[in-house]
């Protein structure tokens, strides 16, 4: 077994907020055919991407804090500030979707 994949896992930093200017579209490629190779142990596959961006990243965090109002689930005005001051700064949202069969 070759070392380097290993090397390159254990030195791999995720970052928690993304901002502009976001992958281009050569690297979102290679991210998304990497997500691909991803283990699937449910065997949900075919997964479906969907990539969120510009004013369509707003609008799903409007429909996001309805939704949890309507569940019940309030926020803090400060959290909901919080958020939004967030998500104003976020370049792309990657979306992730299969088909369950019950």
């Amino acid at each position: 077994m070759s070392v380097a994949p290993l090397n390159y896992l254990l030195s791999r930093c995720s970052v928690k907020y993304v901002q502009a200017p976001g992958p281009t579209d050569e690297h979102l490629a290679l991210i998304l055919q990497a997500a691909m190779s991803a283990p699937d142990h449910g065997r949900e596959r075919p997964w479906r991407f969907a990539l969120i961006r510009g004013a369509a990243v707003m609008h799903l965090a409007e429909l996001a804090l309805a939704a949890t109002e309507r569940a019940g689930r309030p926020i803090t005005a400060a959290k909901e500030a919080s958020t939004r001051a967030w998500l104003e700064k976020v370049p792309l949202l990657i979306a992730v979707a299969c088909h369950l069969d019950s």
